[in-house]
């Protein structure tokens, strides 16, 4: 059993994020620590979090009373401190005592615990954290477990679902830490070290005044070996991808439902925009100085440094577009792959919808036979044999950025003939053979644009993508702006 002691005059940020939370089940407020429950109290708060791994630790907080909070409903906390009969502050290193020696022994197998000692200089209180190590843990011959009315006995289905969370736990630490992953992780430490003295001996000889030919041969050498690094440090963040993405699927085979927390999406968000802002500076050499001016544009004007953790629905659509597993070009360098990743996150959260759904759902919905049988023999044929026609074409999906200093939605939806979303913040632009999708700036000319190939059955004639892009052609050359196809074969983005 891992054991730590610690000590502050006032209260951890940790803490105080606690008191906001106020009291939930893996977050307990207690007015005074009584050892006769000390053991039952752990052992089903450590037993409460192998249950459900995503509250990470069970906390209990000594000399903290509960206190309604009328004006929200939530059970806050009130420090009243820990004080012994006599009146006077509690000594906190003899009650620290006793929790270990509780722990130690009446609960098996032990679980991690982490103590503070904290508001030492007024009102002392004591911060115990609790953390599974090979659960269930037993205390008195019996499995507890946290639950909302308190300490309860184990059900058998719930003892279930931890054994099965303990054993593919197990493997998953056993992969992770496996000699083939250290030995790549060594590689790519062996080569960043490299490359950073790579870095310095250029720098040297640049102050030494060496010729533009040498220094055009030596950048020549080295953009090879940091591509090669950029993919590699890309292939190890993928594996931990994977990994994590295996943890979730065998979370849900042992049958416990997956949690999402606004947290964790705010999280997995700003994650996503740096990984692949980094990856565009990195090869901003090969990008130009025009398109990564362009992608600056579009990240200040649709994502951002930062996230609202409120947001929760724009996040989860921009993470769903950072885990885009299948590509349209295979073969897409690292830098257009991030900036493609880019252009589709700002089309995703401005739609504010995860792409899981598709984008024509009702459409395939009014496809099934149910209802094909209830139209007229006519009506149907005539429909299938448009939908087979769209379905033949070789149009492709397709990202892109659009600079149209000048121009108005208004003029946008008159040349291109789209409409506005409900909520106002795309442009829907409807093909034979998909939809163009443009995100609407509001304080610059940056224009991200996407083409999401799909079978489109209208009552209006409906113009084709090559007409569109043409359009757009037109439009960029009236402004004097600019048009990039990042990702796509180019029949329905242009690049001008």
């Amino acid at each position: 059993m891992e054991q730590h002691n610690f000590r502050f005059d006032g209260l951890r940020p940790d803490t105080e994020a606690l008191f906001r939370a106020g009291e939930q089940p893996h977050i307990e407020f207690k007015s005074q620590m009584i050892q006769k429950e000390l053991a039952k109290q752990v052992a089903a708060g450590a037993n409460y979090v192998a249950f459900l791994p995503s509250a990470k630790v069970h906390t209990i907080l000594f000399g903290v009373a509960e206190k309604d909070d009328e004006s929200t409903g939530v059970t806050a906390g009130e420090i009243i401190g820990l004080f012994s009969d006599t009146g006077a502050p509690a000594r906190l290193d003899d009650l620290q005592l006793q929790i270990e020696q509780s722990i130690l022994g009446k609960i098996q197998p032990k679980p991690d615990i982490v103590l503070y000692q904290e508001n030492t200089s007024s009102l002392p209180i004591l911060v115990l954290e609790i953390r599974p190590t090979t659960p269930p843990h037993i205390v008195d011959d019996r499995w507890v477990i946290r639950g909302t009315m308190g300490v309860r006995a184990m059900t058998q289905s719930e003892a279930l679902k931890i054994f099965k969370l303990q054993r593919l736990s197990a493997w998953i630490d056993e992969f992770e830490e496996s000699d083939p992953l250290r030995r790549a992780l060594a590689e790519i430490r062996n080569s960043i070290e490299d490359f950073r003295f790579e870095q310095f001996a250029s720098e040297q000889q640049d102050r030494a005044g060496l010729s533009d030919e040498f220094e055009s041969r030596l950048s020549a050498k080295l953009l090879p070996i940091e591509r090669m690094l950029a993919e590699a440090i890309q292939e190890s963040g993928s594996v931990a991808e994977v990994v994590a993405d295996v943890r979730q699927i065998v979370e849900g085979i042992a049958d416990r439902p997956l949690e999402f927390t606004a947290e964790q999406a705010w999280f997995e968000t700003l994650k996503g925009r740096q990984l692949r802002l980094n990856t565009i500076n990195r090869f901003a050499t090969l990008l130009g100085a025009e398109r990564v001016g362009l992608l600056d544009e579009l990240f200040v004007e649709f994502l951002g440094a930062t996230a609202e953790y409120s947001e929760f629905a724009e996040n989860s659509a921009e993470i769903a577009a950072y885990r885009r597993i299948s590509r349209i070009d295979d073969e897409l360098s690292i830098e257009l792959a991030a900036a493609s990743d880019l252009v589709v996150a700002a089309l995703w959260r401005r739609n504010g919808v995860p792409p899981f759904f598709g984008l024509d759902w009702l459409a395939d919905v009014r496809r099934t036979e149910d209802i094909l049988v209830r139209r007229s023999a006519q009506v149907s044929a005539q429909v299938e044999k448009k939908l087979a026609a769209n379905e033949s074409s070789d149009v492709l999906a397709e990202r892109g950025i659009l600079n149209l200093p000048g121009v108005s939605v208004e003029s946008m939806i008159e040349e291109l003939g789209g409409v506005l979303s409900l909520n106002k913040a795309l442009l829907n632009v409807r093909t034979p053979r998909g939809v163009y999708w443009l995100a609407i700036p509001k304080s610059n000319s940056v224009w991200p644009i996407g083409f999401f190939p799909a079978a489109i059955s209208d009552d209006v004639a409906l113009e084709e993508p090559s007409v569109i892009s043409t359009r757009i052609l037109m439009i960029v050359e009236r402004c004097g702006g600019a048009s990039w196809r990042v990702e796509g074969p180019g029949a329905a983005i242009p690049t001008s």
